[in-house]
């Protein structure tokens, strides 16, 4: 029996570019890809990737469709797991339950989430930041209302 490659799953909720060309890219790294995501997407087209696992378009519903997808098709088959989009990732870290997410989500679940999303900006940049968000009257994004102070 020849060793076949390793699988990796790939949890899409959008369409993007970048979301497009991550089949290639994990086939070229010598995974097997998998698509739990519409099949209206892009990535869904791609040559590389060898079963779609269709679920309903749009980020809060792939997230939703992915937080049963453990139990349901045994996720502990795949040797890398990935979300491919951020609106789908925001939309799996705001479901009530996480735990679907342990032993395979980039960072410890237990940080606090607005931190860890806001770790990487420099201080110096918080109230330019804030001043130019409401100049321009964009909603304060909720990781960063803790972090500011603001309600």
């Amino acid at each position: 029996m020849e060793n076949s490659p390793p699988l990796a799953l790939l949890i899409a909720g959008i369409d993007a570019v970048g979301t497009g060309r991550l089949p290639r890219i994990l086939a070229d790294a010598g995974f097997k890809v998998h698509l739990l995501g519409s099949r209206r997407l892009a990535a869904a087209r791609s040559t590389f990737v060898a079963r779609t696992l269709p679920c309903p378009r749009g980020p809060v519903e792939t997230a939703a469709v992915a937080r049963e997808f453990p139990s349901s098709e045994g996720a502990n088959r795949y040797a890398f797991i990935v979300i491919a989009d951020e609106p789908t990732m925001m939309a799996a870290l705001a479901l009530p339950d996480r735990t679907w997410l342990e032993g395979w989500f980039p960072v410890p679940l237990s940080a606090d989430f607005g931190r860890l999303v806001t770790h990487y900006v420099p201080g110096w940049l918080k109230q330019p930041l804030k001043n130019l968000l409401g100049a321009i009257a964009v909603r304060t994004p909720q990781g960063f209302r803790a972090w500011w102070g603001v309600s």
